[in-house]
């Protein structure tokens, strides 16, 4: 009777773990939108008109950012800017794609004139303040005295008449008291001093702050400058959560605004070095920084509850143009993954390592069989 190879029955025994382990199935977590393979489908496209006749024309009346305007002294900057963005007229563009839809608006050239006016705070009162610096002198100085002259008379009081050193005592005395008033009397000439060299330093403030905002006051104060941009896009995204109710989620996350060539002209620009253009650039860098056209534009797309109108119109729509349940999905919050099914990772590893091994099981087996033979 013939001995068979252990090496090819090794080798059958390997495959059919391989092929038992590909088999098997294990939960995936995907929570990657692009990921959904369902593709939304828009049939009124118009619905978006709805929205933006609803805006119709957009009044920027009366923005007054308040910001300190240098860090020594509080000096604040009021904007009025009046100008009307008419979004019924606007040009729009829906694109759909796995997992998400996307609403564009495409707003034209814009230019707009702001009104500048400052606001001062108040510069020290150099007065007042010396006189809550001066009021404890006095009473200081009383208070001071007051054990000079007990301290004098009790020190009097144990001189004896009768003794050769009267005299001389009573002078001790004396001299003690004066001491002690002379103290009094330094302490509060110091107390007085430094509330003067403290009023130096105000003085200097008070001037130094009435200069900077009377500098700032010929620069900017009843201003007219213009504020432009050359095109400007306003995105909104939404991920579609397909549940079997297809309903869209997470609409307001990602509402962005571009504000292309966004300039603002307070000098002129016609100088051939281009110079103003270069103040200009730097006006506009400060401004861009504090007063945000693109959060008030962000906004206007974000109804009072948080929710995003320009992809949320077609949320209806979404639910019930017959998509059916695309993948098992257990919260379109985002708390939980959506499920798939794919080969466990462990078996496959333990496949992997008998199938690289089987070549040396092979061997094993031939060797084992040669000596029997």
């Amino acid at each position: 009777m013939k001995k068979k190879p252990f090496g090819l029955i090794l080798l059958m025994v390997a495959f059919l773990a391989f092929c038992t382990v590909s088999a098997t199935n294990a939960t995936i977590c995907d929570d990657d939108p692009d990921a959904i393979p369902y593709l939304p489908t828009i049939s009124s496209p118009f619905l978006i008109n709805g929205i933006l006749n609803t805006l119709n024309e957009v009044t920027i009346v009366d923005y007054n950012p308040s910001f300190p305007f240098t860090e020594n002294f509080e000096h604040t900057l009021n904007v009025v800017m009046a100008s009307t963005i008419n979004f019924a007229e606007l040009d729009y563009v829906i694109s759909v794609y796995n997992g998400s839809i996307e609403v564009e608006l495409l707003l034209p050239a814009w230019e707009a004139d702001m009104f500048l006016t400052l606001d001062h705070a108040p510069c020290r009162d150099c007065i007042t303040e010396w006189n809550e610096c001066a009021a404890p002198c006095d009473p200081a100085y009383d208070a001071c005295m007051v054990p000079c002259g007990t301290n004098y008379d009790a020190c009097v009081a144990g001189c004896d008449v009768n003794n050769p050193l009267y005299q001389l005592c009573m002078d001790a005395c004396a001299t003690a008291r004066n001491l002690c008033t002379g103290g009094c009397a330094l302490a509060r000439d110091a107390c007085f001093a430094g509330c003067d060299f403290a009023k130096v330093g105000c003085d200097a403030e008070v001037v130094a702050c009435n200069f900077e905002a009377d500098l700032l006051d010929n620069i900017l104060n009843g201003q007219t400058i213009t504020m432009s941009y050359d095109d400007s896009r306003i995105s909104q995204v939404a991920d579609v959560c397909v549940t079997g109710t297809c309903e869209a989620v997470h609409p307001h996350e990602s509402t962005t605004v571009n504000l292309v060539d966004f300039h603002i002209q307070y000098f002129p620009e016609d100088d051939p070095l281009g110079f103003g253009y270069w103040l200009n650039t730097k006006v506009t860098e400060m401004v861009n920084n504090e007063v945000s056209i693109a959060d008030t534009l962000r906004d206007l797309m974000i109804g009072d509850e948080g929710e995003a109108l320009l992809v949320g119109t077609f949320s209806n729509e979404i639910k019930t143009d017959g998509c059916g349940q695309a993948q098992a999905v257990k919260d379109c919050l985002g708390s939980a993954c959506s499920m798939t099914t794919g080969p466990d990772l462990n078996a496959r590893k333990i496949a992997s390592i008998l199938l690289y091994s089987l070549p040396l099981f092979v061997m094993a087996g031939l060797i084992l069989w040669r000596r029997k033979r």
